[in-house]
């Protein structure tokens, strides 16, 4: 039987698109793999998500915990913890959006966990939750056009050091190119775009702290976007496995 039109159109698509694919590198394909995936994954969600970083209280039925959600919709939320928790857990949680606002009490399940975190699907929908409007922008994360990223980036957190400077700074979004470093402006005054520093990172899936050297491209507010140079193999490895894990800590549709 004789293909119609719209079949033969959709074989033509497929087997350029497999052609062009045959002609990238590893790196490439990974690349377009991850804009795949994440492309899919935003057409498959039932409700928007924002990401964020809002302090959350949070208990089981044996013990109380405290974490950050890091995104978050009126179907559930991620939260990034180090807590020994469950899938199957029922939790209560305590959050609000900023000083003026009553705190929001809301009960929920855990449906997944990484090493990062656990995602957590509400009882029932929080139609408040739609609006988000309300989330406090000193907590909000910076949304950048990812049609515009080299690398796509995920939003974390984890300690890290700066060799020669003492004092706190904090890796807020991870890349498979580089992180940002959100410090204090003490820090920040002591560096200027170019320059080449030494990251010590604490990884949450690694046993050891990651050192790498990365070179400042800009500065915010907050901090300054570095991007990695030389990594070595078993810090590119690193980097790989918390990316991955970090990427796939999606909202809860």
């Amino acid at each position: 039987m004789a293909l119609c039109v719209h079949e033969s159109e959709a074989v033509d698509v497929r087997t350029r698109l497999i052609a062009l694919i045959d002609t990238l590198s590893d790196n490439q394909c990974r690349k377009v793999l991850e804009k795949l995936e994440s492309w899919a994954e935003k057409n498959r969600r039932k409700h928007p998500r924002k990401a964020c970083s809002i302090p959350v209280d949070y208990a089981t039925k044996d013990h109380a915990y405290k974490g950050f959600i890091r995104n978050l919709s009126c179907g559930g939320v991620f939260i990034q913890t180090r807590g020994s928790l469950d899938v199957g857990q029922e939790i209560m949680m305590t959050f609000s959006s900023s000083n003026h606002f009553d705190p929001l009490k809301i009960e929920g399940e855990i449906v997944r966990k990484n090493m990062l975190g656990v995602g957590v699907r509400f009882k029932e929908v929080v139609q408040d939750l739609d609006d988000q409007s309300w989330i406090d922008c000193r907590r909000e994360v910076a949304e950048v056009d990812e049609e515009k990223r080299i690398d796509p980036r995920v939003e974390f957190q984890c300690p890290a050091e700066i060799e020669g400077i003492r004092g706190e700074a904090i890796i807020t979004d991870l890349s498979l190119g580089g992180v940002f470093v959100e410090c204090q402006f003490s820090f920040r005054k002591r560096f200027q775009v170019d320059q080449l520093i030494h990251l010590a990172m604490e990884l949450p899936n690694e046993s050891e702290s990651i050192r790498v050297q990365a070179r400042i491209v800009s500065f915010s507010n907050r901090g300054m976007h570095c991007r990695f140079e030389n990594l070595s193999p078993k810090s590119e490895e690193a980097v790989e496995r918390c990316f991955s894990i970090a990427r796939h800590t999606l909202p809860i549709r």
